[in-house]
C-alpha cells in the first residue's frame, strides 16, 4: 500500500485513492517495516484490506486469496452490504446470548452479548468467544466501542476492548466499576470527539497506543 504523509502516493495526489489496500501513515508504515525485517519471510503483503473497494471488485480480481483470506473477505463484504441495507433502520438488540445455561446468564452478560451481537452483524453469540474468533478488526472494535459508549458511557476504554475481550470478561470488569450495583443505564449519544478519535483509528491515522491514550477515560 501507498504511504499518507509521503512518497509517491502522497507526491501524486493518491493517499485517498481505492485500491486492495488502504494508505498507511508514516509511524505504522515504518513500524510495519521494522515487524517485517524481523521476519524469516522472502515474500510478503502487508496493509489493511479496503474491504468497501473490494465488495465492488472481488469479481474482477486477478488475484487467487487463501481460503482463510477469502472467507474473512466475504465476511466484511457481507457485513458492509448489510450495513448499506439497514443504515436507516433501527438496530434491534434481540440476538440470542448462550455459553451457559439460560438461566445463569446475567442480565448484563445479555446487555453486552446483545450490543456485540448487533454491532457485529451476529444472530448468536457465545459470551465465551473473543473477538479475535469471531474475526474482529480495528473497524469492527472501533464500531463496538460506539455502540458500548451509547449504554455504558465512560466506563469502557479502547484498551479495554483489547484487555477483555470476551463478553463475560468485560461483563465482569463492568461489574467491578459499579460496584455490583444495577444501575440503570440510558443512551447517551456519543460525542464528536470520541467518533473522531475512533474514525481515525479505524482508517489508520493513529495508532493504537494513542487512540488508546486518547479515549482512556475507563
Amino acid at each position: 500500500p501507498g504511504w499518507k504523509e509521503t512518497g509517491m502516493a502522497f507526491d501524486y495526489g493518491m493517499t485517498e485513492s481505492s485500491g486492495l489496500f488502504k494508505t498507511l501513515t508514516t509511524e505504522r508504515a515504518i513500524s510495519t517495516l521494522d515487524e517485517i525485517i524481523n521476519k524469516d519471510v522472502s515474500r510478503i503483503f502487508t496493509g489493511e484490506f479496503d474491504y468497501e473497494t473490494i465488495s465492488y471488485l472481488i469479481d474482477r480480481l486477478q488475484v487467487n486469496f487463501s481460503r482463510d483470506i477469502r472467507l474473512q473477505l466475504d465476511k466484511n463484504i457481507k457485513r458492509i452490504k448489510r450495513a448499506k441495507e439497514k443504515s436507516d433502520k433501527t438496530i434491534n438488540y434481540n440476538a440470542l446470548v448462550v455459553g451457559k445455561d439460560e438461566n445463569d446468564i446475567t442480565e448484563l452478560e445479555k446487555k453486552i452479548g446483545q450490543i456485540w451481537a448487533a454491532a457485529l452483524e451476529l444472530d448468536e453469540i457465545n459470551i465465551y468467544d473473543s473477538l479475535q474468533e469471531m474475526g474482529g478488526d480495528s473497524i469492527l472494535v472501533t464500531n463496538l466501542l460506539k455502540e458500548l459508549e451509547k449504554y455504558f458511557p465512560g466506563q469502557i476504554s479502547i484498551s479495554d476492548m483489547f484487555t477483555y475481550d470476551t463478553v463475560s470478561e468485560m461483563a465482569k470488569n463492568l461489574d467491578k466499576k459499579v460496584n455490583n450495583k444495577e444501575e440503570k443505564i440510558e443512551v447517551k449519544e456519543t460525542s464528536d470527539d470520541i467518533d473522531s478519535i475512533l474514525e481515525q483509528l479505524s482508517q489508520g491515522d493513529i495508532s493504537e497506543d494513542k487512540a488508546t491514550e486518547l479515549l482512556d477515560i475507563g
